[in-house]
């Protein structure tokens, strides 16, 4: 069992690496992407290894990718915890035994998906990598993106609207909402809810709806 201290340093760690994760939804690309690569804290995952990051059945919103709206841009990062040198290829690149058996990995850190529009992002994900997401953490994202409003959990019996992606929070101001599953942290635009929503409602058979 942990000591204490060593319970509050991993807390630590966590926090700060939280704080500096350089994505914020709203911000521009060219502002994330300066902070993020041009400063060296984060590296993108490229290639075969960036579709793998938004297909990989352990990706809360796989199944969506194809039905978001023509003009979107998507990224995924990658960033180590607080404290650790700044990543390099080696860091995420998989082993040959890997890549012979098709089998995706998760390094350490954080996995940042960010989808833009109009260089804009509108959609963010935030997966912790070998560690879940406690109380603290997730407090801790959620109010890098709150701006001036404050974020209010929906309870399970409360009514929802229709949701692609689903949510446990929203923004008071209703300007964002935001899922909490398992070792992830989802903040989005509702827009791109709505929109990813009715074409998913589109794609179902109509002889089947109401199953």
């Amino acid at each position: 069992m942990k000591s204490k201290l060593t319970l509050f340093l991993s807390l630590l760690t966590l926090f700060f690496g939280v704080v500096s994760l350089e994505a914020r939804l709203g911000e521009s690309r060219s502002a994330i992407e300066g902070r993020l690569l041009k400063s060296g804290v984060g590296i993108a995952y490229e290639g075969e290894r960036y579709l793998a990051k938004v297909t990989d059945n352990r990706v809360p919103y796989r199944y969506y990718v194809d039905m978001f709206p023509k003009g979107i841009e998507h990224a995924v990062y990658f960033k180590k915890g607080f404290g650790d040198e700044p990543p390099t290829t080696l860091d995420i690149e998989l082993s040959e035994r890997l890549k012979g058996r098709g089998l995706e990995v998760f390094p350490e850190g954080w996995d940042i998906h960010v989808v833009y529009l109009k260089g804009t992002s509108i959609f963010e994900s935030y997966r912790l990598n070998g560690d879940s997401i406690n109380h603290f953490v997730k407090n801790a994202i959620l109010d890098l993106n709150k701006g001036t409003s404050s974020w209010k959990m929906v309870g399970k019996d409360e009514k929802k609207v229709d949701s692609a992606f689903g949510y446990t929070h929203v923004l008071a101001n209703g300007k964002f909402r935001a899922l909490v599953i398992n070792n992830t942290v989802i903040v989005y635009n509702p827009k791109l809810d709505e929109t990813v929503f009715k074409r998913l409602d589109i794609k179902v058979p109509a002889d089947i709806k109401g199953f």
